[in-house]
């Protein structure tokens, strides 16, 4: 603690007397004046020291990590952002287009066990389907209400071809009911 230093006096004035009388009477005592007090405020105290607790592990953490850190992404902006497009509902009319497209996909990768599970009976009979062919298009048309008609024109080793696919519900969803290809 430091010591607070006491206020200091201040002198009080007092009126000098006046010796000469003055020439106008008054009918009522004349107040002398008084010098008023001058207040000071104390010192302000020192402030008192305070104490931070240190907070130390007692136990030394494990050497081996236990865990590995996962990486962070980081994402870097390069122009203003635009509005986002909603998120398209596929209709059943794209789902047949998307059956076709797997039993394509699975076919020119060589996976017949594949391709078979989008038919609904038989096997798959496209010689001509492989690593090289690419895939045009494919177009569905609605012809009943859960019936498709999906064509694909595709070209495989310089050669075109168009094949027709007849989609309906099965019991897995939707497969193939019917398919031929022609080459033109």
């Amino acid at each position: 603690l430091t010591p607070v230093p006491s206020p200091t006096p201040v002198p009080s004035v007092t009126p000098i007397p006046s010796t000469s009388p003055s020439p106008v009477a008054s009918a009522s005592p004349v107040a002398s004046p008084t010098a008023t007090p001058v207040k000071r405020p104390l010192a302000t105290p020192a402030p008192a020291a305070t104490h931070v607790a240190v907070v130390r592990a007692l136990v030394a953490p494990h050497p081996v990590r236990t865990h590995r850190p996962r990486p962070v992404a980081v994402a870097r902006v390069t122009a203003q952002p635009t509005a986002t497009p909603a998120k398209a509902v596929l209709t059943a009319g794209d789902q047949a287009s998307t059956v076709v497209r797997s039993y394509l996909a699975a076919m020119t990768q060589g996976d017949k066990e594949a391709a078979s599970a989008y038919l609904a009976t038989g096997e798959p009979t496209e010689s001509f389907l492989n690593s090289s062919t690419a895939v045009q298009s494919v177009r569905s048309e609605a012809l009943s209400a859960d019936r498709y008609r999906v064509t694909a024109d595709m070209r495989s080793g310089g050669t075109e071809y168009y094949e027709t696919f007849t989609v309906a519900p099965g019991p897995g969803g939707l497969q193939i009911t019917d398919h031929y290809w022609i080459k033109p």
